[in-house]
């Protein structure tokens, strides 16, 4: 990882743990307040912001760089998805709550999952970062399956959510920390 991508990722770490807080504050406030779940707009907010910016930054890499790369239109494809994956969330909003805690979960789910492959992918390539990534795609899918499990208590969702944020932006720091190997091929 270069010095800018480590930055990029520990920065992200930064948010994604200031916005976990930022939930579970707002949370609080409402709990006490009233009865609008606000925090649920807000993770939308940030699912959405998200996605729709790591959709056009995927779609600028591949116009600046990555069509003139084998299989960089795989590159296009990913930020297609994404930011389609953005404005979907944009409309959650204008659905009844559950539709979009069931998108949130799924996201989760599918990160989990994506990441337990990872790791059986590195452990089976006898890498030694294997564990952290099964650590970190279990206790996500974990999380959705609680999510899923207290579907209708806006509270629980939005505190399992932060503590997902809380997890995956500690992931996103330790990994800017992380040393890297270079390769020299001869």
């Amino acid at each position: 990882m270069s010095l800018s991508q480590k930055f990029i990722s520990f920065m992200s770490g930064f948010f994604m743990i200031l916005f976990g807080v930022l939930v579970l504050v707002w949370q609080r406030y409402n709990i006490s307040n009233s009865n609008d779940s606000n925090a649920y707009v807000a993770i939308l907010w940030i699912l959405e912001t998200a996605l729709m910016i790591s959709g056009i930054q995927q779609l600028v890499y591949y116009f600046t760089m990555a069509r003139n790369m084998v299989g960089g239109i795989y590159i296009f494809y990913k930020g297609i998805l994404l930011l389609d994956a953005g404005l979907f969330a944009v409309a959650l909003g204008e659905v009844p709550e559950q539709y979009g805690m069931l998108y949130l979960i799924a996201t989760m789910a599918f990160s989990g999952i994506t990441a337990i492959i990872h790791a059986i992918e590195a452990k089976r390539m006898q890498s030694g970062r294997w564990i952290h990534q099964m650590f970190y795609g279990s206790v996500e899918f974990l999380s959705a399956i609680v999510c899923l499990i207290f579907l209708n208590k806006g509270e629980i969702f939005e505190i399992v959510y932060s503590v997902g944020l809380f997890h995956a932006g500690a992931h996103r720091i330790l990994a800017a920390f992380r040393p890297s190997s270079i390769v020299y091929i001869k």
